[in-house]
């Protein structure tokens, strides 16, 4: 059974892992690598720390290109970053562009958020999506993962989190990734089941069923 890693900024050769590369949308020269990378699957987005005023123009107009693209299955990173000295109200901008565009294409949000809890679950109550929201890389308290869980967001984990957060009675909203991390999926999915206290078998089917509802991939 394959291993599925849906966010990761390292390619990746391994014939069980099915991953989901991660490609920030910084500049022209950056984004044009996206379309001759026709092997694999990827998200795309602009990431909070790479906004600029600039960014309502010309990196919005290529990631809307790249976005109908069937090797990329979601938009993202994006969201919120209270810790960068990024203005909030450009970040928030330029969130809710790609939000729309989410809806658009059809694909899920990938959403990277620090801090900005409170202003994340309010953006989704406005905007009500049809597409599936996740959180990437969720380090969070068990209480903000059920209130999380209760607004209908997917919860991914990393190499790193608290092992009290996890979706114990909610499997059906959990992905497991690597990020930037060295560690190998594979490592990362036997440190979730023995978390959970599940067989590692039991957790490939429970993260490939979500992988097929969400990114509508096997």
């Amino acid at each position: 059974m394959k291993y599925y890693n849906i966010h990761t900024h390292r390619s990746c050769l391994d014939a069980e892992v099915v991953s989901i590369q991660n490609i920030r949308v910084q500049s022209m020269s950056l984004a044009c690598s996206v379309p001759i990378l026709d092997q694999g699957y990827y998200s795309v987005g602009i990431h909070p720390w790479d906004v600029t005023v600039q960014s309502k123009s010309i990196p919005f107009e290529y990631l809307c290109e790249v976005a109908c693209l069937p090797q990329v299955l979601a938009i993202g990173e994006a969201g919120l970053d209270k810790k960068k000295a990024i203005s909030l109200e450009l970040q928030q901008a330029i969130f809710e562009l790609q939000i729309n565009l989410a809806e658009t294409v059809q694909k899920p949000l990938l959403i990277h958020c620090v801090k900005a809890w409170g202003e994340l679950i309010a953006i989704k109550k406005q905007f009500k999506p049809n597409q599936p929201w996740i959180i990437h890389g969720y380090r969070g308290n068990a209480i903000l993962a059920q209130q999380l869980l209760k607004h209908g967001f997917y919860l991914s984990y990393a190499t790193y989190y608290n092992s009290h957060a996890l979706p114990f009675g909610c499997l059906d909203h959990l992905f497991i990734e690597t990020d930037d991390s060295e560690t190998t999926i594979q490592s990362n999915y036997t440190q979730m089941a023995w978390h959970l206290g599940v067989d590692i078998l039991q957790l490939q089917q429970v993260i490939a069923n979500n992988f097929r509802l969400v990114f509508k991939r096997t």
